[in-house]
């Protein structure tokens, strides 16, 4: 049998030669050419080298590309943003990724305004007076499987943004001025103060916050925390003014001072909330604490059920409410009377004071327990 290998291998040029082609002329193909400092990106295009630049890093300049990092680093040395996409003459550039590598020591690491559908995946951020900043109606942002360290994080007046599977590091975190729908999940963050002001919509769940507080201001509505860790902190999660029908539900609150603080100015601003199947342990001060001094909006209805505390209130330093009862309970509730607040089904244990201490606007959906709480339940039958 004669074997025709030239011909083979004529075929195979051709064959190889006409792919090649094909790839250099369609749209959307990797510029294999480093670019450097400043360059506008038009096409996909991968990092073959590290840059260092004065001034802004990369710009994106065309709709639905992809820039890869190729695991390469692009450092600042005198401010300006790293990657860039919609700050600048170039214009706002849509269905973008960027992924992949590091990005250092500029003034905003990644900058998106006014673009929708940007995903940034893969990306180590670091030593930025912003790692990530998102702002003017950047719709669906995607932070994913990346890290942020000893930076800061802020979208604002951009909805559906998403940090997922990624690391915070000494990074402040703000959601602000109607983000609206943006989601925190399966993400770990520490020594990372987070602030939610003005949001509906927020969900944060199945994170571990290690020193990190998070607060939850000014008409955050229908939020909900759910299956998260706060650990460590003075407040772990701290919320007040308007949170209508938020849920706070299926988190640990451990090793705090204070675990749980909602705080109702007016009372209406309390109505609908849920805080359930809980678990409270070890938090210096109190576990949660619920208050408001401000009767406006009676009758207000929010459940308090199936919530464990134990061990909470040891150390409580002084602690008082809104009367001049001193804290140092599993759960304290200090409303006025007339609300309508259910508390029903939790568990308490070893506490430093009461289990539960609740003296107006409760009602006893029964189920309560305490064990070991040198004074017992107050306002509701243990």
């Amino acid at each position: 049998m004669r074997i025709h290998v030239g011909r083979w291998l004529r075929q195979g040029l051709l064959i190889g030669g006409a792919a090649g082609l094909a790839a250099a002329v369609l749209p959307g193909t990797p510029a294999w050419a480093s670019p450097s400092c400043g360059s506008t990106l038009t096409t996909n295009t991968t990092l073959t080298a590290d840059l260092v630049c004065a001034g802004d890093g990369l710009i994106i300049g065309a709709d639905g590309i992809t820039l890869n990092l190729g695991g390469h680093t692009i450092t600042g040395t005198a401010g300006g943003n790293g990657i860039n996409d919609g700050f600048s003459g170039s214009g706002h550039f849509n269905n973008v990724t960027i992924r992949n590598g590091r990005v250092n020591a500029f003034d905003i690491g990644v900058n998106l305004a006014g673009v929708h559908d940007v995903t940034v995946r893969g990306l180590k951020i670091s030593k930025s007076g912003y790692g990530l900043r998102v702002s003017a109606n950047s719709a669906n942002t995607r932070f994913v499987s990346g890290s942020v360290t000893d930076s800061r994080v802020r979208i604002s007046d951009s909805t559906f943004a998403t940090i997922s599977h990624s690391t915070l590091t000494r990074t402040p975190l703000s959601f602000e001025s109607s983000a609206n729908h943006g989601t925190v999940d399966h993400s770990t963050v520490t020594d990372s103060p987070g602030n939610i002001f003005e949001d509906d919509f927020m969900l944060v769940t199945d994170n571990v916050f290690t020193r990190s507080s998070i607060g939850s201001f000014a008409s955050s509505r229908n939020g909900a925390f759910r299956d998260n860790t706060f650990q460590g902190a003075d407040i772990a999660l701290d919320m007040s003014d308007n949170m209508l029908n938020t849920q706070v539900a299926f988190n640990t609150f451990k090793n705090n001072r204070i675990g749980l603080k909602m705080r109702g100015t007016p009372l209406a601003f309390l109505n609908g909330i849920s805080v359930s199947d809980n678990t409270f342990t070890n938090n210096a001060a109190v576990g949660a604490w619920i208050e408001s001094r401000d009767p406006v909006g009676l009758p207000v209805s929010l459940a308090v059920q199936d919530n464990r505390f134990t061990g909470n209130g040891h150390t409580p330093g002084g602690l008082v409410d809104g009367t001049g009862q001193p804290i140092a309970d599993g759960l304290h509730i200090d409303v006025p009377a007339g609300a309508t607040f259910l508390v029903g089904y939790n568990a308490t244990k070893n506490n430093g004071a009461f289990g539960i201490y609740a003296v107006a606007g409760i009602t006893d959906a029964g189920g309560n327990t305490s064990v070991g709480n040198p004074s017992g339940c107050l306002g509701v039958t243990c």
